[in-house]
């Protein structure tokens, strides 16, 4: 859609409080707590772990505290994806692997049964009250865990 095409290449605002793009709050520092917590649950079988957005890294500091032994970042936007790659080159503790793109597109390039927990805290690109970004990856999710695996969103 249009709202991806500019998403994808638009500029970004980020500050110590909030991340925003096309002037939308895509992740503020309030949410530190409730992502420590998906993060611990998301990480909780130490293996990999596939983050859809990237934001702040907020969420993924925590991941890497977890002691995951792969962190798969899916990010659409392309700076942040470039500040992911400086958070993996920096901060990183295992083995990161930054897939650029929207989870639609990328997502199913990925093999079946092949992550232990997904965290999934991307922004609504259109208006979207039932939540169906979120429940259209469900199935896609079910797909990509491997047995046991958890997957948590916001």
């Amino acid at each position: 859609s249009h709202t991806c095409a500019k998403w994808k290449d638009s500029s970004i605002t980020l500050t110590a409080e909030k991340l925003e793009i096309l002037g939308e709050p895509v992740m503020e520092s309030w949410e530190e707590p409730y992502m420590r917590r998906l993060a611990e649950i998301a990480s909780a079988g130490h293996g990999t772990v596939l983050e859809l957005g990237f934001g702040m890294g907020i969420s993924a500091d925590f991941i890497q505290g977890c002691g995951v032994m792969e962190h798969w970042i899916c990010e659409a936007n392309l700076t942040v994806c470039g500040l992911a790659r400086q958070w993996a080159k920096n901060k990183a503790v295992s083995k990161v692997k930054i897939l650029e793109g929207f989870s639609w597109d990328v997502t199913p390039t990925l093999p079946d049964a092949c992550i232990d927990g997904i965290l999934y805290d991307t922004y609504p690109l259109e208006s979207d009250p039932e939540g169906w970004q979120h429940r259209d990856f469900i199935g896609e999710a079910s797909r990509l865990l491997r047995p046991g695996g958890v997957f948590t969103y916001f």
